[in-house]
């Protein structure tokens, strides 16, 4: 999606942090996981969002990770473009 165009910055994580990050998900389901009648459904839920939340962030890095060991070895020498592909990733 980020690569569709040569103009556009590498912005992933914009992509993903609204699902890592959604307080609302977390502010409404953890009181009503304090609730005994409710905990049953409402816990595997929680721990689904967050398990996959946790998975989505870590195969983000490493997926950053080996795109730049990628990139870095199909050039020889050192390039403009692989340099502001590489400082976007990281910022990002």
């Amino acid at each position: 999606m980020d690569l569709d165009t040569a103009d556009t910055p590498i912005d992933d994580w914009k992509h993903l942090k609204n699902y890592v990050d959604s307080k609302y998900h977390m502010r409404v389901l953890l009181p009503l996981n304090d609730i005994s009648c409710l905990k049953s459904m409402v816990e595997p839920f929680v721990y689904g969002h967050v398990s996959l939340g946790y998975d989505l962030v870590v195969t983000y890095i490493e997926a950053h990770a080996k795109a730049r060991g990628a990139l870095r070895a199909l050039t020889n020498e050192d390039s403009e473009h692989l340099d502001i592909v590489v400082q976007e990733s990281y910022k990002n």
